[in-house]
């Protein structure tokens, strides 16, 4: 039996985005709880407010604000940082992939949009 996703927090500041990345989790299973959060300090304050951590963040690297690079140097330092995140993101340069995978928390780098067999993916790693 494979593990079960319970909830993904979806840090991307575009709202079409937003939209295509909810509606390929529904459709893969409408029982996962979906968070959303337009930049990287809108994430970190839901995961601060949030009883449980969600199983897995789905973080684009370009966005106003607090871009996914500072958000994951600021998650890094938390003392929390337990959940499995996974770069989802338009960006083709070969250094926001290396720079992303350096920490041992991000597990994936995906090019937009979700797909369903990244779900499927995922699904092993939570």
């Amino acid at each position: 039996m494979k593990p079960v996703i319970r909830s993904i927090l979806i840090i991307d500041d575009s709202p079409a985005d937003q939209l295509l990345t909810q509606m390929t989790i529904e459709k893969y299973d409408k029982n996962i709880t979906i968070l959303q959060a337009y930049d990287g300090r809108e994430g970190l304050s839901i995961l601060a407010a949030e009883q449980a951590p969600p199983d897995i963040i789905l973080l684009d690297i370009n966005m106003p604000g607090m871009n996914g690079h500072d958000f994951l140097d600021e998650y890094n330092q938390s003392s929390g940082s337990s959940c499995v995140v996974i770069m989802l993101t338009s960006s083709i340069l070969a250094r926001d992939k290396e720079k992303c995978m350096k920490y041992d928390f991000v597990k994936r780098y995906f090019d937009k949009p979700l797909e369903m067999e990244h779900l499927e993916d995922l699904s092993g790693l939570v």
